[in-house]
C-alpha cells in the first residue's frame, strides 16, 4: 500500500486503494463504486475471471502479473471512453518505461506489445447513473513476470522481464507501477498541470505519443467488424484515436467499438 501511495504522488489522497490477494476481476469489483465519486484503485494479486474485449478472458496468474483497475467519475459523454482507453495505453506505456528503461508498443486500440508479443491489454467500461454522470471504469491487465501461458492465444505472449530477471526486481515495483500507472492516467482525464503531457487527453502531446509507440502502421491489416472484414494499410489514427485505413487511396476511419485487427504483413 506504501509504494502505491508514494507513486500516486499528488493524487494519494484523493484516490481510494483496495488491495485484494484474489478478485474474481477487478473491473468487476469496480462497478461496485458506481455510485461513488472518489476515483478509486483496485489492484488484485490474481484474478479468477479476468476479462479483455469481445468477451475475451485474460489470464491472470497469481503474483505475476499486475491486475489493476482505476474508477473515476465524470460529466463529460460516453464518447469520452474510447479516448480514454487510449490515454491508458499512453500512461501504461509511459510509466513503464520511466520505471524500466523498456519500451512497449501499443497495438490499436488498447494492447501492449513488447517484442513482437502481447503483454497486456486494457479494457474500459462504464457504468451511467441515475444523475446523468458515468462512472468510467478503466482495467489494465500487464504480464510482468508471467511465463506459462494457455494454449492457443489469439496472439504471441510477452512478460515485461524475463524469469532469470524477476529474483532480482524491488519486491514493490508492481505496487509502485500501479500507482504511476493510476496517477498518469488521472492527470490525462483532468489535464492536471502536472501531466508531462500538456492539456492532458484532449492535447497534442498525449496523441503524438499514442501515435509515435503505433503498431502496424504502414501495414496491411485486416480489421473484423461482426461478420465483415475490411481489408487496407494502416496509415494511423486520426485526432479523435479512429483508426486511418487507405483502401486503394480511399481513406477510412475505424472507432474502436467491436473491431478487432490483425496485421497481414509490409506493403
Amino acid at each position: 500500500m506504501q509504494a502505491v501511495r508514494k507513486a500516486l504522488g499528488s493524487y494519494a489522497d484523493r484516490v481510494r486503494i483496495e488491495i485484494h490477494e484474489s478478485a474474481e476481476s477487478t473491473n468487476t469489483l469496480a462497478k461496485s463504486t458506481s455510485e461513488e465519486d472518489t476515483p478509486t484503485l483496485i489492484i488484485a494479486r490474481t484474478q479468477t475471471g479476468g476479462r479483455g474485449r469481445l468477451g475475451r478472458s485474460f489470464h491472470s496468474p497469481a503474483n505475476t502479473g499486475l491486475y489493476m483497475t482505476a474508477a473515476y467519475t465524470t460529466e463529460k459523454p460516453l464518447a469520452e471512453a474510447v479516448r480514454v482507453t487510449c490515454a491508458a495505453a499512453v500512461a501504461a506505456v509511459s510509466a513503464i518505461e520511466a520505471l524500466t528503461g523498456k519500451h512497449p508498443a501499443i497495438k490499436w486500440v488498447n494492447d501492449i506489445y513488447l517484442n513482437g508479443g502481447k503483454m497486456g491489454g486494457i479494457l474500459t467500461e462504464a457504468v451511467t447513473r441515475p444523475d446523468g454522470r458515468h462512472r468510467l471504469i478503466v482495467g489494465i491487465g500487464l504480464n510482468l513476470t508471467t511465463t506459462d501461458f494457455p494454449e492457443g492465444l489469439r496472439a504471441p505472449a510477452a512478460s515485461l522481464f524475463s524469469r532469470e530477471a524477476a529474483a532480482s526486481l524491488p519486491p514493490d515495483l508492481r505496487d509502485t507501477l500501479a500507482g504511476e500507472i493510476a496517477r498518469r492516467l488521472l492527470e490525462l482525464v483532468e489535464g492536471s498541470p502536472a501531466c508531462p503531457f500538456p492539456d492532458g487527453m484532449w492535447g497534442d502531446a498525449c496523441l503524438d505519443f499514442y501515435r509515435s509507440r503505433l503498431l502496424y502502421v504502414g501495414e496491411r491489416v485486416i480489421c473484423t467488424r461482426g461478420t465483415e472484414e475490411l481489408e487496407g494499410v494502416a496509415v494511423g489514427v486520426d485526432r479523435d484515436y479512429s483508426l486511418l485505413l487507405d483502401q486503394n487511396g480511399r481513406t477510412v476511419a475505424l472507432s474502436s467499438g467491436e473491431i478487432s485487427l490483425r496485421p497481414l504483413g509490409k506493403i
